[in-house]
């Protein structure tokens, strides 16, 4: 949390409309690319495994509706 909160609030990842696993992998993708070496790949892992799950359990109404509408 304190590297995460070198470059935004901490609120920033839960408040986020991205609940997917595809739009996680992007945003954190970009977040590693951004940090240099600030973010190790076991880290950039851990960190998509989290809000994966924060998604699936926290925001389970809203991750439905998007899987849904993705396969409309």
């Amino acid at each position: 949390s304190k590297k995460c909160s070198t470059c935004h609030p901490l609120s920033d990842s839960i408040n986020t409309d991205y609940v997917t696993q595809e739009e996680w992998e992007r945003v954190i993708n970009d977040m590693v690319s951004v940090s240099g070496t600030l973010i190790s790949a076991d880290e950039a892992r851990q960190i998509l495994d989290f809000v994966v799950y924060d998604a699936q359990v926290r925001k389970k109404p809203s991750t439905e509706t998007k899987v849904a509408d993705a396969s409309k």
